[in-house]
This record gives structure tokens, C-alpha cells and sequence, in this order.
């Protein structure tokens, strides 16, 4: 859909160019097919920049998932927070597992902030894969109370990840995991969420 409008704004950049000619004093048809062909040769450039990029994104999203999938550390991150969600675990279940292990999970959801707070990535790439995996962790009323609250400020890109993600999911009609204990409950989480440094006295 994308490049279907990249090659009408072209054709459309092309018959006004043409039409400005025609009222021009410019009348040698070597000028206008000259610039005609630097058009569309500009266009191209534009259309294989961009689908470089797309497959780009696409290579990292397959990797950065497939750590997800073969990552046995991860992996049973996840399925300790799923059995938490699903009332098979207590709290104490998360406490007294391998802080080290949480905090592995919690930077490696941290990396894929800063790609989407940096507009690397958007949100349509991202949601399908990874937002389970996220708001699964960071709507955890546990994992905010041992980590993401006590050590808020070395996960300010999630804060930041998390407002906007939210509102993103609730702009499309979309699901949000535990949204009951959401993150957005916590205290101070607007100032965390914030783009803007809080200035430290």
C-alpha cells in the first residue's frame, strides 16, 4: 500500500512538472525527459532504501524473537510470570527466584524500548510478537514491587515503552494483559513515564 502511494506521488510530481513546463518558455523535450528520468530515478533510490529497511527490521524482529524462543532462562521467566497470571504460583514464587535471571528478562524487554522510544521500530511491527511477553512482566504486581518500582530509574525506557504502548493498544481496541495491575498504577509513574528527566536535589 505504501509503495503504491510513493509511485502516485511520483507520477503526480511528473504530470505537474510537465504541466508547469507547458506554460514555461522551455520548450526542448531533451530538458524534460532529463528531468523526468532524475524523478524517477530519485524514487527508486527511495523505494530500495526503504525496502532494505524493511527487511532490516524484519531480520531483527526474527532474532530478537527467536532469543525469546531458545533462550532457557527466558523461558522460564516467562512461564513463572504465566503461572503467577494464571493463580498456579504465589508472590513468593517470584521473590525467591533468580533475581539475576528477572533482571536478564526485565533489559533485554529495556533494549526493545529504546528502539520503539527512538521510532526504530513502531508499535503495528512490534504488538502481535512481543506485547504479551512485555505487559506480562511489567503489569506483574510482583516484578513492579521487588524491581520495576525499587530500581525505577535504571527502567525508565519500559515507563516511557509502557505509556505509550498502552495507549496505543487502547486507541486500536486491543487487549492489554493484567491491565487490573497495571504499571500505570504505581505511584510516581507519570514522572517515570515522562520523556523529561526528573532533576535529582
Amino acid at each position: 500500500m505504501k509503495n503504491k502511494m510513493v509511485y502516485i506521488i511520483g507520477v503526480g510530481i511528473i504530470l505537474l512538472y510537465i504541466a508547469s513546463l507547458s506554460f514555461g518558455e522551455i520548450n526542448h523535450s531533451s530538458t524534460i525527459f532529463v528531468t523526468i528520468a532524475s524523478i524517477i530515478g530519485g524514487i527508486a533510490i527511495f523505494i530500495q532504501l526503504k525496502r532494505e529497511r524493511d527487511l532490516m527490521e524484519a531480520q531483527f524482529l526474527m532474532e530478537y524473537n527467536n532469543t525469546f524462543i531458545t533462550n532457557e532462562s527466558f523461558t522460564q521467566v516467562q512461564k513463572l510470570l504465566e503461572d503467577y497470571k494464571k493463580g498456579l504460583l504465589d508472590a513468593n514464587a517470584i521473590k525467591t527466584f533468580d533475581r539475576q535471571v528477572l533482571i536478564n528478562y526485565l533489559v533485554y524487554l529495556e533494549a526493545l524500548a529504546a528502539l520503539i522510544n527512538k521510532e526504530v521500530l513502531n508499535f503495528e511491527l512490534i504488538d502481535n510478537l512481543f506485547s504479551y511477553r512485555y505487559f506480562i512482566a511489567m503489569n506483574n504486581p510482583v516484578v513492579q514491587e521487588i524491581e520495576l518500582i525499587e530500581d525505577a530509574e535504571f527502567y525508565r525506557g519500559c515507563y516511557v515503552l509502557h505509556k505509550r504502548w498502552s495507549k496505543f493498544k487502547k486507541k486500536n481496541e486491543r487487549e492489554i494483559i493484567m491491565e487490573d495491575t497495571s504499571l500505570e498504577l504505581v505511584k510516581d509513574y507519570n514522572d517515570y513515564a515522562s520523556t523529561k528527566r526528573r532533576r535529582t536535589k
